[in-house]
């Protein structure tokens, strides 16, 4: 079985909480399947604990395998990609795609609560403007129209320019109201560029040095972590972000844990 953080982290958690008859069935049903399986893959460690927790077996089989990033394709990527947009500008990356859950207005409203010489001195650019959210798209637009600061937003980005977007960025922000192990900050951390989290819970060995959280969901608390950042009061540990991912989250080793897997448990069965 290999898990998904919001499956095990929320919602089915939520069927274990709830009364009604059918409520109960459904958790009874994830609590057989989790007894059952022979072994687990989580993502992170939080999902280790749920699944232990909603099993109710703590010596449960499990295999932490992160979702990770592809360390030699970011690294070895020379592509020459100067959006002629940014035209040299410094500036502040919002990498999440277009979604109500990824709260982009509260970055909006953060921006336009920085000093003048930060919104002077920099461009602010989010992504996913074509998104099927258009609802949500439509009101994020409303909110860049009023907004104080300079505001690049991109429609379809590919994966060769959002890692540029990355390596000469000045800051890297998410304002996720629910999140795992985001591998657009495990990018950005790859990178060596100041990465901003928000005050969620997030596993210790992979984003307890080298990234920042802003310690409160308001817009002023956001902003005034990236002034800290961007006017140099506050400085990350960008190298040993870096060294983290490079040690914890290189996706092929990560995937190589998934065939030694395999291939034991192919031993047990033929025995």
């Amino acid at each position: 079985l290999t898990t998904r953080g919001r499956d095990v982290l929320k919602t089915i958690p939520a069927f274990y909480q709830r009364k009604s008859l059918l409520d109960r069935s459904v958790a009874w049903c994830y609590w057989k399947a989790l007894r059952q399986v022979d072994q687990v893959t989580c993502t992170s460690t939080r999902q280790s604990t749920a699944v232990k927790e909603l099993s109710g077996d703590p010596q449960k089989a499990i295999e932490l395998v992160r979702t990770g990033v592809p360390v030699q394709r970011i690294l070895e990527d020379t592509t020459a990609h100067q959006l002629q947009d940014l035209n040299g500008q410094r500036y502040v990356l919002f990498p999440r795609s277009m979604r109500p859950i990824y709260q982009h207005e509260l970055a909006l409203a953060a921006i336009d609560l920085l000093p003048e010489n930060i919104l002077r001195d920099h461009l602010f650019v989010f992504v996913d403007r074509s998104s099927s959210y258009r609802d949500y798209v439509q009101d994020v637009q409303r909110l860049i129209d009023r907004s104080k600061g300079r505001i690049l937003w991109l429609d379809h980005v590919d994966q060769p320019t959002m890692f540029q977007l990355y390596k000469q960025a000045a800051l890297v922000a998410m304002t996720p109201i629910s999140d795992g192990s985001p591998v657009s900050a495990l990018e950005a951390m790859l990178c060596k560029v100041p990465v901003i989290l928000p005050p969620l819970r997030y596993d210790e060995d992979l984003f307890g040095a080298g990234i920042v959280q802003f310690k409160e969901w308001t817009a002023a608390s956001l902003a005034g972590t990236m002034e800290a950042v961007l006017h140099g009061t506050l400085r990350p540990d960008v190298e040993s972000a870096y060294r983290t991912v490079l040690d914890r989250a290189d996706s092929q080793k990560e995937m190589e844990k998934v065939r030694s897997l395999y291939e034991e448990m192919s031993r047990k069965n033929r025995s």
